[in-house]
């Protein structure tokens, strides 16, 4: 047996033996959707494990520095007497206790990530029995970053950014805030992606004359409907399946697996390594 000359096209085998079978297996492989928040989960997993050999490696010092702390502290407010210096002592300990067990903020940044992608997910289920295919974490081709969930139906193809906000999300003069804070450079991200989206699923859309719709799903909520920054949909997580599926129909049945299919091949999951990367 031999790997097939055609692989990714054709993912069978080739028997040499041309009287035992024929030259390249029909046979199509299942598409793997991927899981929801898969890259995010990695990354959580891994910061937090950096975190913990941190802290170990801290500990001694931690563990000195917090007895040298608590026993000036003790000394210091004898004066008002012991139970108070005792006191006094047992929250700065306490205080060193609960920085050392903190998860440091790049960890909370992945663990509100993982979150925000999977309520999308779930939001997007019922379009799975529309016709809908939904492929998760996908690798974009000479772009940093990953597409959070690229959606591919009837009525186009969607690359989705998911944002876990707290605060009023809204459009202002065709930049995005979040409550005052301006956050137009995830804007900027969504469009590029769109755009490498395009590029490589280009001998599907191109000649049917349909380009890709970028998303910004903000879990937090959005002020109200239909806001649009820089020709990206800005919705949030209860809106973001009746947003798709109001669109106009474009493809049939075949053309939604023949584009995911290509979508599984070009657009692929990432590697252990390139999340190390991330």
């Amino acid at each position: 047996m031999w790997s097939c000359s055609r692989w990714p096209d054709c993912r069978g085998v080739i028997n040499i033996d041309p009287e035992t079978g024929p030259a390249c297996s029909d046979e199509r492989a299942a598409i793997d959707p991927g899981r929801p928040g898969a890259y995010a989960q990695t990354r959580f997993e891994r910061e937090r494990e950096r975190a913990r050999l941190k802290r170990r490696a801290a500990l001694p010092l931690v563990v000195g520095t917090s007895v040298i702390v608590m026993t000036a502290v003790f000394f210091g407010f004898q004066g008002f007497g012991t139970p108070i210096a005792s006191t006094g002592a047992v929250l700065v300990g306490a205080g060193f206790a609960l920085a050392l067990s903190r998860l440091p903020f790049e960890s909370l940044v992945w663990a509100k990530g993982i979150e925000g992608e999977r309520k999308a997910a779930a939001f997007l289920e019922p379009l799975l029995n529309a016709g809908y295919i939904v492929l998760y974490n996908r690798q974009i081709p000479g772009v940093k970053g990953d597409v959070d969930s690229l959606v591919i139906g009837p009525t186009g193809v969607y690359p989705i950014e998911t944002k876990n906000w707290s605060g009023r999300v809204e459009v202002r003069n065709d930049r995005l805030f979040v409550g005052d804070h301006d956050r137009t450079w995830v804007v900027d991200q969504v469009y590029r992606h769109a755009l490498a989206v395009q590029v490589a699923l280009g001998e599907e859309l191109t000649p049917q004359r349909v380009t890709v719709t970028p998303v910004i799903c903000a879990i937090g909520g959005v002020t109200r409907a239909g806001q649009t920054a820089s020709g990206v949909q800005v919705t949030d997580g209860k809106r973001l399946a009746r947003l798709i599926a109001e669109h106009p129909a474009v493809f049939d049945d075949e053309t939604v697996e023949r584009i995911a299919r290509l979508a599984d091949r070009r657009l692929r999951l990432p590697m252990p390594w390139e999340v190390d990367r991330g």
